[in-house]
Order: C-alpha cells, then structure tokens, then sequence
C-alpha cells in the first residue's frame, strides 16, 4: 500500500491450471486465504501461484518485479522490469526451495542487446531528459506489459516472439526468442527500427494481450507526464500537470495489413466433446480457455477422448493441452 506502482499484478492462468502473478517490486508480505488467516505464507520477494480449487499458495521464484508476466505456447514464464526488459524464469521455485545447495534463484536476463546493461532502443520522436536518470535516455527503463504473442494469425516469424513496452519512450518493442544451452536467448527482431513507436510524447503503452481474433490489442494508459512524482524535484513538479491526459487513454487493436476477421466466440455453449477438438486451435487464446472450461466443469467424461489426442494427435499444441486437462481433472 505504499508505492502504487509496487503491487501484485499480471494474473495469468497457466498451463498447469493454477493461476500466476508477478510481485511487482518485489514487496514482501504475507499471503493468506480469508477462511484460514492463521496458515499464511510469506512472498519475499517472488512472484507467485494459487490454485483455487485445493486453497494453495506457492511462491514461484524471485520476480523481476516489474508489471506484468507472461506465458509463451508451451507454458515457459517471462517478466521485465523497467531496465532489464526481458527475463525468462529457467526452474521454477517450488523445484528448488526443498533442495540443498540449490540456487535459490533461476530468473535470467536473456537479452543478446542489453545484458551489460539497459537495451537501447529506438524512438521516433522529440526526446527529453528523464529528471532522475538523464543516463537512460534512448535506453529502456520503463519496460512493462510483456506479452508472448501467441495468436497464429502473424506468422512463422512471429510465434512466441515477446512484446515489450517502453512507457518512456513511447514505444513496442519486439524479441525473437531461439534456444541457447538450457536456456534461451532474445534478440532483436529488426535493428534500430521498433514493432509500434510514435511520435506523441503523451503515448503511454503498458499492457498487451493476444485476442481471440489472434489480433494483438495494445493499451495505452496516456499521460503527459509518465515519471514518478516522488522523483521529481518540488520545483519542478510544481509546473507541471500531473493528471493531464487521463482522459485520453485508448485501445489499439493490431492486425496484419490484410486485416482479421471479428470474431465473437461462444465457448460457454460448446459441448465437451468440441471443448476437446478445441484444444489444438492454432490460437493460444481458444486452447487456454477450452482447457478452463473443461477443469472448471469437471468434465470427466471426456477423459478417453483426451487419451486418444494425448497419444495419436499429430498437433503438439493438442497433446499439451490434453495432458494437463487431464491432470487438472485428477
């Protein structure tokens, strides 16, 4: 309850059927469920899971503590913070906490532009001096709303690729992720030009999500001023208007040239049995949400057919998807 921007935040549902979030600033504090105050687990500074149906909570590993984290198509979690753009968690915590001499930490930066330091990046319009870190200019230090596009309607090149916003900047910038060793490796998708950048100093990006459309929807919170207060110098902060903007935050929806269709999905209706053939869209969007919709009704009946695309489906997505519905149904 003190910094504002230091707040639990990102909610996504995983793979695995719990739910994650990320610690933003890494605020440590202790977490319990209301029926049950008196077993409470301490967050350090991890981000974390929670499983409504069993009432648990697990830390998941040591954020990066910045706003918002994200899963690519097989269910591998990443987060930013602010000058470190792009972190990919190796091991999650619950793999480690119990074992002897262990790491106790597996967030990497896996950026290839930007390890020794913040990632330059490239604006198009009239920069200022940031007030408290005039040595950040023209390099990231407001990443946020990281968001693996995982919609199957940009192409080859695009899959899983990472989108990372820039609120100083202005700007989108995008990461092609490739394997390297145990880990991974992102790089830049095109040199010195940006996915999205404008020229309007008051444009504000923070958040993406992929749609169902396979479109990707961008926000953009608006303000003129984007510093924090308690970092600005008094005599400063005293010309300037704080709020101006507030009023102009919108919504941008993002397309190849040639468009998408709108789509309006009805999954709420769908039977079982195309819950399951849903589970191999090329759109990560309508797999998430079939698998959802078959653990949260318990669906059990479809247990032979998730058997049969387990063990004979030629789509690597559907196996997946099948596997852990299967395991979200016990």
């Amino acid at each position: 309850v003190g910094n504002p921007q230091h707040n639990l935040n990102g909610l996504n549902h995983g793979l695995d059927n719990w739910i994650y979030g990320a610690n933003g600033g890494g605020s440590g504090s202790e977490v319990f469920w209301p029926e049950d105050p008196g077993r409470k687990v301490p967050i350090h500074d991890n981000d974390f899971r929670f499983h409504i149906p069993s009432r648990r909570f697990e830390r998941t590993g040591q954020s990066a503590g910045g706003f918002e984290m994200t899963f690519d198509s097989w269910g591998r979690s990443f987060s930013t913070h602010n000058t470190e753009h792009v972190s990919f968690l190796v091991f999650p915590g619950r793999h480690l906490e119990d074992q002897p001499g262990a790491l106790r930490n597996t967030r990497q930066l896996i950026s290839d532009h930007g390890s020794d330091g913040p990632a330059r990046i490239f604006p198009i319009g009239a920069q200022e001096t940031r007030v408290n870190h005039p040595e950040q200019s023209g390099h990231f230090s407001g990443a946020c709303g990281i968001t693996a596009y995982t919609g199957g309607a940009f192409g080859a090149d695009f899959a899983d690729n990472l989108f990372i916003a820039d609120v100083v900047l202005n700007l989108v910038h995008r990461a092609v992720v490739v394997p390297d060793g145990a880990s991974l490796r992102a790089s830049r998708a095109r040199e010195r030009v940006e996915f999205v950048a404008s020229s309007d100093r008051s444009f504000r990006p923070v958040n993406m999500t992929v749609g169902p459309d396979g479109a990707l929807y961008l926000l953009d919170m608006h303000r003129d001023v984007i510093e924090h207060p308690e970092w600005i110098p008094d005599e400063i902060e005293a010309t300037l208007d704080l709020d101006a903007g507030k009023n102009k935050g919108r919504l941008y929806r993002i397309t190849p040239r040639a468009g998408l269709p709108r789509l309006r999905p009805e999954l709420d209706r769908a039977s079982p049995g195309e819950l399951v053939e849903t589970l191999g869209h090329p759109n990560k969007w309508w797999r998430d949400t079939a698998q959802r919709l078959l653990v949260e009704s318990e669906a059990t009946s479809v247990a032979p057919a998730l058997r049969g695309a387990l063990s004979f489906s030629d789509d690597p997505y559907a196996r997946l998807h099948a596997l852990w519905t299967l395991e979200g149904l016990d």
